[in-house]
């Protein structure tokens, strides 16, 4: 079933505490590298869960329609965007091993950088789910697509707000540097205990 902003603000809601989760999040700025890290951890075995902001702009974007235009109302977009990963994450099992690119609380990041207010659902909804390990790539070279609109300045700006973002909410994030996917895939693994 899938629910609207307005059923999903009474779930956020009916909610007092954060659940405990065996999720892992593999986060970062664009073009750092975490899609690349989630294809690889599924391909040696790991659950993963896609960049669903990604997904909605890719079938959002078309002829008529661009990842710009989609950007020009910023709140808007991060709203629908938020409406669309509560939909897919309400509707997993925590105590499945999971990997995320990306998740709940990095729709707020891409707000600060938009100097846009921080609703309050999108706050309360980062707290909802406790992840096990938070990793963060740090920024590779930026490489434009249709969904990228970042600048490379942008992107080293998003890069601390995501830390901060997590910081703030109590993780101890794990650092992937700019080195090659196998040793990136390596401090995971050291990492990880399910």
């Amino acid at each position: 079933m899938k629910l609207t902003y307005s059923d999903l603000l009474r779930e956020l809601n009916q909610r007092v505490q954060f659940l405990h989760t065996n999720w892992f999040v593999i986060t970062g700025p664009p073009s750092s590298g975490k899609t690349t890290l989630i294809n690889e951890l599924s391909n040696i075995g790991f659950r993963t869960n896609p960049d669903l902001s990604r997904i909605y702009l890719e079938n959002r974007i078309s002829k008529t329609i661009t990842a710009k235009n989609l950007r020009s109302d910023e709140k808007q977009l991060q709203r629908d965007i938020f409406v669309y990963m509560m939909n897919n994450i309400l509707n997993l099992n925590t105590k499945d091993v999971i990997f995320h690119d990306y998740s709940l609380p990095d729709n707020i990041p891409f707000l600060q950088l938009a100097k846009i207010d921080i609703p309050n659902e999108i706050i309360k909804s980062s707290k909802l789910f406790r992840f096990k390990k938070v990793f963060i790539c740090e920024p590779l070279k930026l490489e434009k697509d249709g969904i990228r609109t970042e600048t490379e300045k942008e992107i080293k700006v998003l890069y601390q707000l995501i830390y901060d973002c997590y910081k703030s909410l109590g993780y101890e994030l794990v650092k992937l540097p700019v080195i090659g996917i196998k040793d990136r895939l390596d401090i995971i693994k050291q990492h990880i205990k399910y």
